[in-house]
């Protein structure tokens, strides 16, 4: 889901959707694995919706936020201009006991 999710982003939000666009995608296996989309920019700094009332998404505008929630840690490289770079950090080891939702912090 995550790839999904970070791969769509790229395409609509990007010109990694347009004629001969293309994103790039590194996933490193682990017991806490590393997944990355970089896009050719030209959209705007991805960010991730508050669920605060009067805050809602548009549209959609929950990806990051679903993503945020399931990662350990979460961030961002690059620019408007030279694409950006997506990350996340997702921990394959057994889920946890617990059933508190923690939610990702976005750094850069």
């Amino acid at each position: 889901m995550v790839v999904a999710e970070l791969a769509t982003n790229a395409v609509r939000h990007s010109r990694s959707g347009g004629e001969r666009g293309w994103f790039g995608l590194e996933v490193t296996m682990a017991e806490i694995a590393y997944v990355a989309v970089t896009d050719l920019g030209g959209g705007c700094v991805p960010t991730i919706r508050s669920e605060m009332p009067g805050c809602e998404p548009r549209e959609g505008g929950y990806g990051l936020l679903t993503v945020s929630k399931l990662a350990l840690t979460m961030g961002l490289h690059g620019s408007s201009e030279d694409g950006f770079t997506v990350w996340a950090d997702m921990d394959l080891r057994r889920p946890r006991q617990s059933d508190a939702v923690q939610q990702a912090t976005l750094v850069s």
